[in-house]
């Protein structure tokens, strides 16, 4: 039994847990969250970079066990209809859409017409002009970054409330084994929301 001031230090710890959800400025759609394990900001502190890997999880397969269920020897186990889908852990979580963009000329004109609503975004909002600064500092290097790469090893991942594709992204540079990837995506273009 516990005893009353182990339930309420209990309680209290349980109330200070919280969770970020990030979401883009634009379609208030999620991006990611804060339980990622290697979250990191950027040195110029204008851009989040995470690890993520690839995984396939499987669509409709219920454990009977899992809810209570008990098949009889008499009975068989129905079978469900399963499916399976694959994608990088962060989009199958946040249910994100892979856009392709057709060139890097494309990529170009999305990453320039970007970068000035989010500046315009900051100069409204936080009315700081250092931030806007720092912001096209880093946005600069990651323009650079991934208007040098080969488009095979980039892939780009929108909301899934963002229909014109026009908000933020996020940028993921594919590793060599073909199953893994750094992701990018640029702090000025989301929210925190806390949980």
């Amino acid at each position: 039994m516990i005893s009353r001031l182990g339930y309420l230090s209990f309680v209290k710890s349980y109330k200070s847990v919280k969770m970020i959800i990030y979401r883009d400025i634009f379609s208030d759609g999620e991006m990611f969250s804060d339980a990622l394990p290697k979250l990191k900001l950027s040195e110029c502190g204008g851009y989040y970079t995470f690890e993520t890997t690839m995984k396939t999880e499987k669509v409709g397969d219920i454990d009977p066990s899992a809810i209570g269920a008990n098949a009889s020897q008499e009975e068989a186990a129905e079978e469900t209809e399963t499916s399976s889908k694959s994608g990088f852990e962060f989009v199958l979580t946040h249910n994100l859409k892979e856009t392709l963009l057709s060139d890097g000329s494309q990529f170009k004109a999305y990453l320039k017409g970007y970068f000035k609503r989010v500046q315009e975004k900051i100069k409204d909002s936080l009315k700081d002009d250092e931030a806007v600064s720092n912001f096209k500092a880093c946005s600069q290097a990651v323009f650079k970054l991934f208007t040098k790469k080969k488009f095979d090893d980039v892939s780009v991942y929108f909301a899934e409330e963002d229909i014109e594709n026009d908000g933020t992204c996020c940028l993921v540079d594919w590793h060599d084994d073909g199953k893994s990837g750094t992701v990018y995506i640029f702090k000025y273009g989301l929210k925190a929301e806390k949980f």
